[in-house]
């Protein structure tokens, strides 16, 4: 069991998400935070930062996701 552990999440396909205001697209493809609940079907994470290839940024303003297992390729214990 994984809950209250703090992970990295290694994703098989990135996030997309839209700056605001018709800012640039970025592509999420690790995630930094606090397993809150284990379901058969994936997690439920307070997420804390967030990154692409290169680097990470504060990402608390995300708040608590549902990430399915097949868009995960593995996770990391911190």
């Amino acid at each position: 069991m994984m809950i209250n552990q703090n992970v990295i999440v290694y994703l098989n396909t990135p996030l997309l998400e839209s700056g605001l205001e018709g800012g640039k697209i970025e592509n999420i493809f690790r995630l930094k935070g606090k397993v809150l609940a284990q379901a058969p079907e994936g997690f439920f994470i307070l997420v804390k930062s967030a990154g692409d290839e290169k680097k990470w940024d504060d990402r608390s303003d995300i708040g608590k996701i549902f990430l399915p297992l097949h868009k995960i390729d593995f996770v990391a214990i911190e």
